[in-house]
């Protein structure tokens, strides 16, 4: 059985969640040398994820490095816009905590 039927058939049994996982990475890994998958494990089991997620990142075709950035993008976009609204709900606090403290300062000198 070809190596691409295989991972046909192991796709199938995989939980729905998992599949896209495999469906992008599944043929790097079947590329992999053994000494490369041995690289890799051994970044996973270093905790040295960023060198792990940039071997696969590497490996994949052109088409799926940009599928790859464009997944990302979109999770740094909406990160991105959480944070806008964060600092302004942020910023909006601080004045409203400093209109109060300047009317408490001119009560102070009785103004």
């Amino acid at each position: 059985m070809p190596i691409d039927e295989k991972l046909g058939d192991l796709i199938e049994k995989l939980p729905e969640e998992i599949k896209p996982w495999v469906i992008t990475y599944g043929p790097i890994f079947l590329k992999m040398t053994q000494e490369e998958l041995k690289a890799w494990i051994d970044y996973i089991l270093k905790g040295d994820l960023f060198a792990a997620y940039s071997a696969l990142v590497e490996a994949l075709p052109a088409e799926g490095l940009m599928n790859e950035w464009d997944k990302i993008k979109g999770e740094w976009t909406a990160a991105n816009i959480k944070n806008v609204e964060k600092m302004d709900l942020q910023k909006s606090a601080i004045v409203g905590f400093l209109k109060i403290m300047l009317m408490v300062a001119l009560a102070a000198v009785g103004l």
